[in-house]
């Protein structure tokens, strides 16, 4: 498993449903493509990616997580995924001084719930655009 720098081609290489791909596209145009300081990587796997990911820096001390995996890819390597990512987490909040992460996940994705809780972040509120926010202090 090859841990790489995240670009914008990344996206169209992984292997996910179309909508998907589609908001992770949404979001890099919203909030990644003109910054060159929140860091990202992208993951993979015989040389095909197989997911990416990153933090970004939102303001003084907070960050937002963000994350994309190939769906069959993380089913696989859940556990390996999950250490690497815990791992970047703390890297990255001692790296940039951050007191806390926060990650907004769609109301409707249990899966992405429960994956956000396996890395320590907590439920603090509904937002109102049907989305739920996690925050996970890091210091």
């Amino acid at each position: 498993m090859d841990i790489i720098r995240f670009q914008k081609q990344h996206i169209n290489e992984l292997d996910i449903p179309k909508e998907e791909k589609a908001a992770m596209l949404n979001y890099y145009e919203d909030y990644l493509k003109d910054d060159i300081i929140s860091p990202a990587f992208a993951i993979k796997l015989q040389g095909i990616l197989k997911g990416m990911g990153g933090i970004r820096l939102i303001s003084r001390g907070v960050g937002e997580a963000w994350i994309c995996f190939n769906h069959d890819f993380f089913s696989q390597h859940k556990k390996a995924v999950i250490v690497k990512i815990k791992d970047y987490i703390r890297f990255v909040g001692i790296t940039f001084r951050l007191k806390r992460i926060q990650a907004i996940i769609d109301v409707n994705r249990d899966i992405d719930k429960r994956f956000i809780e396996f890395l320590g972040f907590k439920y603090k509120k509904k937002l109102e655009s049907g989305f739920d926010i996690y925050m996970k202090g890091v210091r």
